[in-house]
């Protein structure tokens, strides 16, 4: 009896997990009027940004006690009785060999740890490219908007702005359309040779499964251990 009822607390809870891993994270992201806006939310909870926590009144009035301590010890008159510091003793100036080879170790150590640094990013980025190719051919984004109005005071540099939004825009496009699962609502550039500066706006949902993400962070992980293990 109770080896089933374990079994069937064990089972009710992989089922939990499974189906809260089938999920979606999902990233709103908006740009407009020169201002970014990005919110990460899973289920009912919004993961970026964070709110702010609001401050106790205890804290708060501990720390104004604090600052005016502070304060009032900066304000306090200095002693006139303090003894004047002796000058240190000078020491003996270091020999210009001991001072090369001093340097020479230092540019050594300095060099050795740019080496690593370097080969720590290239095993990174080598790592990732694999995993995160895969994640994103499994990323759909969806209500997708772009537009650009352009806009100026000379009428031949809104026209060659234009074509080199228009060409942007294409080539982007062409680009985004092979790498995620994309449902576009309106792309858009216009030139509006009566607008004074130019207005850019963007708009996207980004979705993407946990398991995926899960799945493609284990197999970065992995790939950067067998790396490592296979350099040293």
């Amino acid at each position: 009896m109770i080896g089933w009822i374990i079994l069937i607390i064990f089972g009710g809870l992989t089922l939990i997990i499974a189906f809260l891993c089938m999920l979606s994270v999902r990233a709103y992201i908006e740009y407009k009027d020169k201002q970014f806006t990005a919110t990460v939310k899973y289920l009912f909870i919004t993961v970026y940004p964070r709110p702010e926590k609001p401050e106790k009144p205890q804290k708060k009035q501990k720390k104004q006690k604090i600052k005016k301590t502070k304060k009032q010890i900066k304000q306090q008159p200095a002693p006139d009785n303090l003894e004047t510091p002796q000058p240190d003793t000078p020491q003996k100036p270091a020999s210009p060999t001991e001072e090369s080879a001093k340097k020479l170790v230092k540019d050594v150590k300095d060099a050795n740890k740019n080496k690593l640094d370097l080969e720590m990013i290239m095993l990174l980025i080598d790592s990732a490219a694999s995993p995160f190719k895969k994640l994103l051919h499994k990323t759909r984004v969806h209500n997708f908007e772009v537009s650009f109005i352009i806009g100026g005071d000379d009428a031949a540099k809104i026209a060659i702005s234009y074509g080199i939004h228009s060409a942007a825009v294409g080539v982007f496009m062409v680009w985004l359309r092979e790498a995620v699962r994309l449902k576009v609502k309106e792309v858009s550039v216009t030139a509006d040779f009566n607008r004074e500066e130019t207005m850019q706006y963007f708009r996207c949902v980004v979705k993407i499964r946990l398991f995926t993400a899960l799945v493609a962070l284990a197999h970065f992980g992995i790939k950067v251990y067998k790396e490592k293990k296979s350099s040293k």
